[in-house]
C-alpha cells in the first residue's frame, strides 16, 4: 500500500492532506515528503498559515507504520518524522490541524504539536504506543507541558481515547464543531490569521514558544529519542509488541 502528502499553495494559505487510505497510517517516505514540503514553505516564504488534514473523513491520521517502530526502521522514520515536527517548531508561518476521525499516535502528536489544533464532534485522540510495546518521544516530553504532568501519565499510560470533547477540556485542541461545519470553520480561522502581518506573526509566535515553553522544547524531544533508541528498543517486549501486532494476536509480555 502506498500513500502520499500532498501540498497545495494559495496566496497565503497552504494545505498539507495526508492520504493513505483507510487511516492515513504514515510510512517513513511520507514523513520525509512532509519534512521536506514543510521545510520548502519556509525557505519560501509565501505562506502565513499551513493547514493540515487527513483525506476523507475516517481519520486525520492513525500514526506510523507499526512495522517502522521495528530496530531496523525506527531510526529513519523518528529522523524525518521529527524533523517535520522541528519545521513546524522553526516555520514562520502558523500550523493549523484540522482533524477528523482518528487521531492516534504520530497523528495525534503531529495534530497537537500544531500551534492551533481545529476537531469535528467524531474525533477521537491517543498514544496507543505502550500497547504495541512502544512509547510516544514527543507525547512524552510535549504533552506534560500542554496539559499537566497527571493527564500526561494517563494518556501515555492506558493508551485509552479521548474523545474531542475531552481533548479540548484537557488543551489539546482549542475549537470542537460539527463534522459538517469543521472545513467552514477552519477555513475562516486561516484567512484570520492570514490577513495579518506574516513578519508579526512570526514574532508572535517565537515569543510565545520563547516565553511559554521554553528554549529546552527540542531538547526534551531529544532526550526522549535517545531513550526510546537506548533504551526501549533493545527490550525484548518492544519486539513482540509490534511482531503481535502485524501476527494480529495478543502481545506476549515477557517484561524485558
Amino acid at each position: 500500500m502506498t500513500g502520499s502528502v500532498r501540498f497545495q499553495e494559495g496566496d497565503a494559505i497552504a494545505t498539507v492532506e495526508i492520504d493513505r487510505p483507510p487511516l492515513n497510517v504514515m510510512d517513513v517516505g511520507m514523513f520525509q515528503t512532509l519534512r521536506d514540503g514543510l521545510r520548502r514553505l519556509s525557505a519560501e516564504g509565501r505562506v502565513r498559515v499551513v493547514v493540515m488534514k487527513g483525506a476523507g473523513t475516517r481519520a486525520f491520521s492513525a500514526g506510523a507504520e507499526v512495522g517502522d517502530h521495528s530496530a531496523a526502521q525506527a531510526g529513519a522514520m523518528l529522523d524525518a518524522f521529527h524533523g517535520a515536527l522541528r519545521e513546524i517548531w522553526d516555520a514562520p508561518w502558523v500550523s493549523i490541524a484540522s482533524v477528523r476521525g482518528y487521531c492516534l499516535g504520530g497523528g495525534c502528536e503531529l495534530a497537537c504539536f500544531c500551534d492551533l489544533t481545529i476537531a469535528s464532534e467524531d474525533a477521537s485522540f491517543g498514544q496507543p504506543e505502550v500497547n504495541v510495546g512502544s512509547l510516544p518521544p514527543v507525547a512524552a516530553a510535549w504533552w506534560p507541558r500542554v496539559v499537566g504532568w497527571k493527564r500526561a501519565v494517563e494518556i501515555c499510560l492506558t493508551g485509552r481515547r479521548l474523545t474531542a470533547a475531552e481533548a479540548r477540556e484537557w488543551g489539546l485542541v482549542n475549537q470542537v464543531h460539527p463534522a459538517a461545519a469543521l472545513d467552514e470553520a477552519v477555513a475562516r480561522l486561516a484567512a484570520d490569521i492570514a490577513s495579518k502581518s506574516g513578519a508579526v506573526l512570526a514574532q508572535v509566535r517565537g515569543a510565545l514558544r520563547d516565553g511559554c515553553l521554553g528554549p529546552d522544547a527540542l531538547e526534551a524531544i531529544a532526550k526522549t529519542e535517545e531513550r526510546y533508541h537506548s533504551r526501549l528498543l533493545p527490550l525484548a517486549d518492544a519486539s513482540e509488541g509490534v511482531r503481535a501486532f502485524l501476527e494480529k494476536r495478543p502481545p506476549r509480555w515477557g517484561h524485558r
